[in-house]
């Protein structure tokens, strides 16, 4: 497909939205919409009128703002990209960027897409946006529940009955909103087969799986287990230059629901899976870090990531069996023919001592 010659930049607000087209000659056309049905609406046939309905439409991930926006471009089969917003300050500093305003963030977003030429989006399926709405207000109720429940522990007697009935409904509406989930994983075969894989992994339950299904499907978009870590945002943030090297953390710069969905699983594997806990005995010996806890808490979400995508790939649960030998890395890995951390370039350290642990974990 040959590339668009205009670019619309797109700048979502809770009610409105600034566009920028930015033609071939350099020049822009700028307007504001509502952010309704009616503006998108407006937006098509005003792209219309410019001659732009070919063009290549990029805009921010605003959240709940730009959601309706971007899933009525993909039904007008218009291409647009949705982009970390990260991508598009950073893309700003090089420019030196000064004002900060809706119509100059849409014409740097314009800007970016001439530039860079992000890959087209993809809509979830239906199911899966059920699915992460569902997942997303549990999230929202557990957090609910536990600030009211602080509230009631230094209430006043004139103010714990409120909060008490608050608690009441909150708790009804968990339990509902986890009935929902639970039925609509089952009413669809596709998520409930997956769902299945996710459970003979020790360690992850129904909520984490319903985490999981809803963040990471579809699995093809991801070409590496790497993929999937960046995603959660668990990959290492290296700090080196020259002779110094600085400490160095996980980068964070990914879904935070996923990563506090595998907190906890890794916590319990850690504490009552005896190899993992010999596992983390090791790394205190190998690679000494210096919050311990945490570092070994990191190392296990990484390869329970890890053993998730080749797992759901191969379509069968947790085993020898389950897991693809996709690159001669991960069979010298699974074999144990690879037996210190000095046989590996540092990058891939993560990923060999988690496949050794589940390795002896799972299989």
């Amino acid at each position: 497909m040959m590339n668009p010659v205009s670019c619309v930049g797109i700048d979502v607000a809770k009610a409105k939205f600034d566009v920028a087209l930015l033609k071939p000659d350099g020049k822009y056309r700028s307007k504001v919409f509502s952010n309704n049905s009616e503006g998108f609406r407006q937006f098509l046939d005003w792209l219309e009128k410019q001659e732009a309905l070919k063009a290549h439409l990029c805009m921010e991930t605003t959240g709940a703002y730009g959601r309706s926006l971007a899933r009525f471009l993909a039904q007008q089969q218009l291409l647009i990209s949705v982009m970390n917003p990260a991508l598009i300050h950073a893309f700003g500093k090089t420019e030196l960027s000064r004002a900060k305003t809706d119509k100059a963030d849409a014409r740097l977003i314009a800007r970016y897409c001439q530039m860079h030429r992000p890959a087209p989006w993809v809509p979830p399926a239906e199911a899966i946006v059920t699915l992460q709405a569902l997942v997303q207000r549990l999230d929202d109720l557990l957090g609910m529940q536990n600030m009211e429940s602080n509230r009631l522990e230094m209430a006043e007697p004139a103010a714990r009955a409120s909060i008490e009935a608050l608690l009441l409904t909150i708790h009804q509406q968990i339990d509902a909103v986890r009935r929902q989930i639970q039925d609509h994983m089952d009413d669809h075969p596709d998520l409930k087969s997956q769902k299945a894989l996710l459970l003979s992994i020790p360690g992850i339950g129904e909520a984490t799986a319903a985490m999981l299904l809803a963040f990471l499907s579809p699995l093809t978009r991801f070409h590496s287990a790497k993929q999937v870590v960046a995603y959660a945002g668990l990959n290492p943030r290296i700090r080196e230059s020259g002779q110094w090297a600085g400490k160095s953390h996980i980068a964070k710069a990914g879904n935070v629901l996923l990563r506090k969905a595998l907190y906890l699983p890794a916590v319990v594997a850690k504490r009552y899976n005896p190899a993992i806990a010999a596992f983390c005995d090791r790394l205190l010996i190998w690679m000494p870090p210096c919050s311990q806890d945490d570092f070994d808490v990191w190392h296990i979400e990484v390869g329970l990531l890890s053993y998730i995508r080749p797992l759901m790939q191969d379509n069968k649960p947790a085993g020898p069996d389950g897991i693809r030998r996709k690159s001669p890395y991960l069979s010298h890995v699974l074999e144990g023919q690879v037996t210190t951390r000095f046989s590996l370039p540092w990058s891939d350290l993560f990923c060999h001592q988690s496949f050794i642990s589940l390795r002896n974990a799972f299989c």
